[in-house]
């Protein structure tokens, strides 16, 4: 037995190397405000290299979140990680007042999905699909939707869509908007929207790994010109 043990160290749960708001452009939701997407850029002890990730992003809701919202959701997730040094922000421990400030930060400085494929080589991508003749069937609860019914999404993106068996001898269908394009974050909120509407009553497939189709997914994709995480929002 060792006589003289090293003393235990405890390592971070997550190590925040880098962060990014984006903006989305105005008039995205309902909701007479501006919406954000957050990214991080983490690492921990399993995974030295973590892909960057969306925060906040649930099953079946498209993470777009007012700015209020998006710090309340970092108060009471990430900053509370701060307290016991289970987060840290590159390797540093952090206050939650100053992670937040971080954050605060990046949100100023908020990019365009444009902005972030440019400058991060990395796109956001909103994946929708369902049973194709229940969605025909849907109508939007939106004033302010550019699509007052499933047919309309469709007359816009259905030349994207991709088919195929989902059981019962029905046909689903799957379509991908990248969130680059300038009305595409807007359209994918009130499709989304038309589609989760109806999902439940379709019978669609469940969210599993096994299925291809998913009432909802956003991911980001990563380009070949990535810039080192350490380039966003580095700690003073």
């Amino acid at each position: 037995m060792n006589p003289c043990p090293l003393p235990a160290v405890t390592l971070p749960a997550l190590n925040e190397h880098a962060r990014a708001a984006v903006a989305l452009p105005e008039g995205t939701t309902f909701y007479n405000n501006f919406q954000y997407i957050l990214i991080s850029w983490d690492s921990n002890a399993d995974e030295p290299l973590m892909p960057p990730s969306i925060l906040f992003s649930k099953p079946d809701l498209l993470p777009y979140y007012p700015k209020y919202r998006a710090i309340d959701l970092l108060c009471g997730g990430r900053a509370r990680q701060a307290v016991d040094g289970t987060l840290r922000v590159q390797g540093a421990i952090v206050t939650p007042e100053a992670y937040l400030g971080l954050w605060r930060s990046a949100l100023a400085e908020a990019m365009s999905p444009a902005q972030l494929a440019d400058r991060c080589g990395l796109r956001i991508l909103v994946t929708l699909g369902a049973a194709l003749e229940t969605a025909r069937t849907a109508k939007s609860g939106w004033s302010t939707s550019p699509f007052e019914t499933f047919a309309a999404f469709e007359r816009t993106y259905g030349d994207r869509f991709t088919f195929a068996p989902i059981g019962d001898g029905r046909t689903g269908f799957e379509v991908t908007l990248d969130l680059v394009e300038p009305d595409a974050a807007r359209d994918a909120f009130y499709a989304d929207s038309l589609i989760s509407r109806n999902a439940t009553a379709a019978g669609y497939p469940p969210r599993r790994s096994t299925s291809r189709f998913i009432a909802m997914n956003i991911r980001l994709r990563a380009g070949s010109s990535a810039p080192s995480a350490s380039s966003l929002n580095r700690v003073p």
